[in-house]
């Protein structure tokens, strides 16, 4: 990987040290800059855990990825500066056709002390949360926390006038990426998988988010709020153009 080159995908020009401060601004520049998407999964297109691979498409081709390539590629970012990070099995437990083992990837950090990380799960914490603290963080007025969760932890969320709900679980067994194959290729697959029935593309932003379900546009900005249905794939390419600067060369007509 050329370091120079990926931090200026992401936008970072901080500092290079490996501390907490580092970490939670290299987090938010790559959950700022790079998209949530699957548009791959609905071109069929494969997608491989090979570092060199999610880096050409991420970092090289400015496209974004779901979590088995944001996270492989921020944990490769994170070891080429000098981090102590390692992969850890997570289970989503909001969808539950899929809540198993490695159906989620997400990283933990040691610094001070043990930190859950995660920059691949769309609508999500966008912090370093440290792991037995029970700090509270608060983004897209959502609170976040890790709490203790049966034999492991899990990333818990609160949204306004609602009761805490685990988002995903996990526990600090280191991983290899190659555990993680078989459920990329599952998560791709399956029918009853999330991202097999409906194409995203979301992205945060300082102030709020912007997020295409299927043709559905929906622009989060201050507080405001406004949605549209694009009417035809131009308009479809023109909003992954100038809100995710994807650039598809061509997608089926049913889209």
């Amino acid at each position: 990987m050329d370091l120079d080159r990926y931090l200026e995908r992401i936008n970072y020009q901080g500092s290079r040290s490996p501390s907490l401060d580092t970490l939670k601004a290299l987090q938010l520049a790559y959950i700022y800059s790079v998209p949530f998407e699957n548009l791959d999964i609905h071109l069929s297109r494969p997608i491989e855990l090979s570092v060199e691979k999610i880096y050409h498409k991420i970092v090289e081709q400015q496209r974004g990825g779901f979590c088995y390539e944001s996270n492989t590629l921020f944990h490769a970012l994170l070891e080429l500066m000098g981090f102590e990070v390692k992969y850890v099995a997570a289970t989503m437990l909001l969808e539950i056709s899929m809540n198993v083992e490695f159906g989620h990837m997400a990283l933990i950090v040691s610094l001070d002390e043990d930190y859950l990380v995660d920059v691949g799960n769309g609508q999500s914490c966008l912090q370093p949360m440290q792991i037995d603290a029970d700090d509270v963080a608060r983004f897209e007025d959502i609170d976040y926390r890790v709490s203790e969760f049966e034999d492991g932890h899990a990333l818990h969320y609160k949204e306004v006038d609602a009761e805490w709900l685990p988002r995903f679980s996990f526990t600090s067994t280191s991983r290899r990426l190659q555990e993680y194959e078989n459920m990329c290729h599952i998560t791709q697959t399956s029918p009853e998988s999330h991202f097999t029935q409906k194409r995203v593309v979301t992205l945060a932003k300082p102030d709020g988010r912007i997020t295409l379900a299927d043709r559905d546009l929906e622009i989060k900005d201050s507080g405001k709020l406004e949605r549209r249905l694009l009417q035809s794939n131009q308009e479809y390419r023109d909003a992954l153009q100038t809100y995710f600067n994807i650039h598809l060369s061509s997608f089926p007509e049913t889209w």
